[in-house]
């Protein structure tokens, strides 16, 4: 995927498939969220950004775009 581009449903119901195989897969927490913010689910989606947030390492880039992303959906 392209950074801007949005996944069509085949794809993402595939990584809600993974979400309900494995909870805890850092890529489908992602995609998952972005799908929610998308759809202007915003708690849903703070919700599986800080699940994804609680496995990353804090000083790893990845941990800081998670961080961006909850700071501009809390704005």
């Amino acid at each position: 995927l392209e950074p801007d581009s949005k996944p069509n449903q085949e794809l993402i119901g595939l990584f809600n498939k993974i979400i309900l195989l494995e909870p805890e897969n850092l890529l489908a927490l992602w995609v998952i969220a972005e799908q929610e913010i998308n759809l202007n689910n915003l708690n849903s989606a703070k919700i599986l950004l800080n699940k994804l947030l609680i496995q990353l390492p804090a000083e790893s880039e990845e941990y800081k775009l998670v961080i961006d992303k909850l700071n501009k959906i809390n704005r």
